[in-house]
């Protein structure tokens, strides 16, 4: 019985280590700042009163999927039958899609409630987070990378701490260094020792010019690699926001880019994007459909249309349904190279005049 998976068993199951409380405190942190990015790509507005927007994307980045339905009379009758966003699982028996044919709602107070054959119910549609149902695990795997990034980076400037251990004989000698090393930390200009109590650490040193030994348990002069993996962690972050069509081109200066080798990947980048919003026009479609919220829209939100406007060239139907403005589609872009050829023609037909006139 195929069902399709879920986000959470996947995104626990990609190894990483230690599984310490304070680094899945530190995971989470980047998996919330990833996430927060994500679900402010698109805007929505004119859908039902109670269907929280907002939940329903960040469901969608998480779980891939979610639903919006319809709340059964149960824990809170006074949302009874109140179209509402919620969190799916799909199982039951395969349709000839492969996809399980009931819908598993679960709602943020507990509340279960499965629709039989959901792919042809009017009471329930099911959101997807890209056009072709695909799961995308990039937000788990750029954390995972990102928080042992993190750790290195933590351990290094830890052990960068010039940390000297001085190594005294007996107690004496250890009062005697703390004296002087408290001194040397508070400012104090000398430290003032009585003859008797310096005799024998005279004498063990050889003369007054020899240095105490000393340990070091930390290497200051591994601090050179934290410059390597902070650019790891920069790229890291560049890759995962240039998938997702911000293009992030960062700071590195190990090599140097045309500024058409750099925008040459300008329309890769937008084929997520351009997979989620398709998802989410399907989405719309129905909610005007069966919620009867015929004004309801789903556009990319102001940074992700800048995006658009500086990366794609568009067909004017398809900037008409983004409601991007200001976009340059094909057949303007057609006819500001129109004027271009012909200045270029009138610019080689004097030349040839002024060369005819010469000879």
């Amino acid at each position: 019985m195929p069902v399709i998976a879920n986000y959470d068993e996947i995104a626990m199951a990609l190894a990483w280590s230690p599984r310490s409380a304070k680094n899945i405190e530190a995971r989470s942190a980047v998996e919330f700042n990833l996430t927060e990015g994500l679900v402010s790509m698109f805007e929505r507005g004119n859908y039902p009163e109670t269907v929280n927007v907002k939940l329903l994307e960040r469901f969608l980045v998480h779980d891939h999927r979610a639903a919006i339905t319809t709340y059964p009379s149960g824990k809170n009758p006074i949302y009874a039958g109140a179209w509402m966003a919620c969190r799916v699982d799909i199982g039951g028996a395969p349709d000839p899609d492969g996809l399980g044919e009931k819908a598993i709602c679960t709602f943020g107070d507990g509340t279960v409630k499965e629709v039989a054959n959901w792919r042809f119910s009017d009471d329930i549609i099911v959101c997807w987070d890209a056009w072709d149902y695909s799961l995308d695990l990039s937000i788990p795997d750029t954390s995972r990378k990102i928080q042992i990034a993190d750790v290195s980076l933590d351990m290094l400037v830890k052990n960068s701490r010039l940390h000297p251990i001085p190594v005294a004989r007996d107690s004496k000698e250890q009062g005697l260094i703390e004296t002087a090393a408290r001194n040397i930390l508070d400012g104090k200009e000398n430290t003032v020792a009585a003859k008797g109590d310096t005799e024998d650490l005279m004498d063990a040193m050889g003369n007054l010019n020899s240095q105490i030994e000393v340990l070091s348990l930390t290497d200051p002069a591994a601090a050179v690699h934290i410059q390597n993996i902070s650019q790891y962690r920069e790229d890291l972050l560049r890759w995962f926001w240039n998938q997702y069509g911000m293009d992030s081109r960062g700071t590195s200066k190990r090599a140097q880019q045309s500024v058409e080798e750099v925008d040459q990947g300008g329309d890769l980048s937008m084929v997520i994007p351009m997979s989620r919003w398709r998802a989410r026009q399907e989405e719309v479609e129905q909610v005007r459909a069966k919620c009867g919220a015929t004004e309801a829209f789903c556009d990319f939100s102001t940074c992700w249309k800048s995006r658009i406007m500086e990366a794609v060239t568009i067909d004017e139907e398809t900037a008409e349904e983004l409601k991007v403005e200001n976009i340059v589609t094909e057949e303007e872009n057609a006819e500001n190279e129109a004027p271009d050829a012909a200045e270029s023609e009138d610019n080689e037909g004097e030349e040839d005049t002024n060369d005819e006139q010469n000879d």
